[in-house]
């Protein structure tokens, strides 16, 4: 089988058909420049969890004191309450 190469289009229009069709890869640069974005959004994203974590703890600890003092109250005055009640039945 025999190519005919006067059908052929000439060399530096087929370079130059295949350097457009491929113009929108990515190059390594492309790839490396995206890896170091990646590196960078992800190493924020864990400094932004690292923070929340530690804002949520410290809100529970808050809310745990909150709820420990309003129980001690409340248990005085239900034993202030009772006590008053037990000298002014008893």
């Amino acid at each position: 089988m025999t190519i005919n190469t006067e059908e052929r289009p000439p060399t530096e229009e087929r370079v130059s058909y295949l350097e457009g069709a491929y113009g929108h890869l990515a190059t390594k640069e492309d790839v490396a420049n995206l890896r170091a974005d990646m590196r960078t959004a992800v190493a924020e994203s864990e400094t932004r969890v690292t923070r929340l974590i530690a804002e949520l703890r410290a809100e529970i600890a808050e809310s745990q004191t909150k709820s420990t003092r309003w129980m001690l109250a409340i248990a005085g005055f239900i034993i202030a309450a009772i006590t008053l009640l037990d000298r002014l039945l008893g």
